[in-house]
């Protein structure tokens, strides 16, 4: 469309030779514009997802802690 410079595109049935539909530019550029919105959308999620996971990762365990600090308490001075 952009080499030709031709706005409108028409859609034609092989076998019957009717007229089957119009494309316009105008229908391109909206099915461009909401793939761009849907590949950033499905960039961000996996970042969260990684953010969370390596939350649980590194997240200390209440009774764990405690386990830790009594054995220092005892250990040697």
């Amino acid at each position: 469309m952009m080499t030709t410079g031709q706005g409108r595109i028409l859609v034609i049935d092989p076998a019957s030779g009717a007229l089957v539909g119009l494309v316009m530019r105008k229908d391109l550029l909206q099915i461009r514009a909401t793939v761009v919105h849907s590949e950033r959308e499905r960039r961000a999620f996996p970042c969260h997802r990684a953010i969370r996971r390596a939350r649980q990762r590194y997240e200390v365990d209440p009774a764990q802690s405690i386990a830790r600090d009594a054995a220092g308490a005892s250990g040697p001075a």
